[in-house]
């Protein structure tokens, strides 16, 4: 049973890792001004957080943090919308709908996300 439920979780976790954001990477980096660490570092959390949303559903609150939601607009918005909706039917067979979480100025700057890693 638990070998299984490890198994279900490996291949959900290749799933949702397989997916490229390389687009989104770039236009935080290149337009936004992160740091290319700081923007790998929150897809990687975005990815463990879809992971979380997949497993768990609405069985906990989930939300996320303000790095990850601002990812989550780029994936929504840059990558276009078409695309958003099938990374969202790949891993939960449905769209996932976005529910702001915070109040915060979205547009993180360099400056600020340097200061966050501190």
């Amino acid at each position: 049973m638990i070998n299984n439920l490890l198994a279900i979780d490996a291949e959900l976790k290749q799933r949702i890792y397989s997916i490229d954001f390389e687009n989104i990477i770039n236009l935080l980096v290149d337009i936004y001004h992160w740091p290319k660490k700081s923007a790998l570092i929150v897809m990687q959390e975005y990815k463990n957080f879809l992971f979380l949303k997949k497993k768990y559903g609405n069985e906990y609150a989930l939300p996320p943090s303000i790095e990850i939601d601002e990812f989550w607009h780029n994936h929504i918005l840059h990558a276009h919308t078409h695309k958003y909706h099938q990374d969202c039917l790949f891993i939960f067979g449905e769209y996932l709908h976005h529910q702001p979480q915070h109040n915060d100025k979205w547009n993180m700057t360099r400056n600020e996300l340097e200061k966050k890693q501190k």
